[in-house]
C-alpha cells in the first residue's frame, strides 16, 4: 500500500525545510541495512551530497517592501531570533546563492561594517541589524534577504523588496529630470 502523497522509493518528508535532514536520516539507516548484508557502500559521497543539498535550502521569512529616492538614503531593518544573536547578518541581492550575491557581511556584533555605499550594524541587544544603503540608485531596486549565517543548518533569510525612484523636479508646472 502507497501513502498519498509519498513517492515511491524515498522517505516521506513531511516539508521542504526538514527534507535534506530526512534523506540524510534515510541514507544512513539505509547504510545500515547494507552494511549487514555484506554490500560494499559509499556513504561519505552520499553525505558530502546531501550536505551540499541541504546547504542550498533555506527558511524564507515573508517579504518586506523598502521604497526610497535616488540619491537618498535607505535604512533596512533586518529582525531575527534572539537565539541567532552570536551568527554572522549579511545581505545579498537575489538569487543570494553564493558569495559573489553578498553585498555586505558583519564583522562583530555591535560593530559597524563598511562597504562601498553599503554598510551593516548588528544591535545583539535588540536582536536585529541594520543595513544602509547611501546615494540609493535605481538599479539597487530588486529582491534582496536579510541573512543569517547557521552553522551546519540552512541559513534564515527575510526577503526584502526594495523600489528605488527617479527624483523629480517641477518646474512651471511640468516635471523634470534632474541632471
Amino acid at each position: 500500500m502507497v501513502q498519498e502523497g509519498k513517492p515511491q522509493g524515498l522517505p516521506w518528508c513531511p516539508s521542504l525545510e526538514g527534507r535534506a535532514l530526512c534523506e540524510l536520516r534515510s541514507a544512513l539507516m539505509s547504510q545500515t541495512h547494507r552494511q549487514a548484508a555484506g554490500i560494499d557502500t559509499r556513504l561519505p559521497e552520499l553525505l558530502i551530497n546531501l550536505l551540499f543539498t541541504a546547504s542550498t535550502y533555506a527558511r524564507l521569512t515573508e517579504g518586506i517592501i523598502f521604497r526610497g529616492s535616488e540619491g537618498g538614503r535607505l535604512e533596512i531593518k533586518c529582525k531575527y531570533d534572539c537565539e541567532r544573536k552570536l551568527n554572522n547578518k549579511y545581505f545579498c541581492r537575489h538569487p543570494c546563492n553564493s558569495n559573489e550575491h553578498v553585498i555586505i557581511k558583519s564583522s562583530k556584533p555591535e560593530t559597524l561594517t563598511i562597504n562601498d555605499r553599503f554598510s551593516i550594524f548588528d544591535h545583539t541587544s535588540s536582536c536585529y541589524f541594520t543595513v544602509m544603503v547611501d546615494k540609493a540608485r535605481a538599479t539597487d531596486s530588486g529582491r534582496h534577504y536579510c541573512g543569517i549565517e547557521v552553522f551546519l543548518y540552512w541559513d534564515d533569510y527575510t526577503e526584502v523588496l526594495i523600489d528605488v525612484t527617479r527624483r523629480f523636479c517641477l518646474r512651471q508646472g511640468s516635471a523634470v529630470q534632474p541632471t
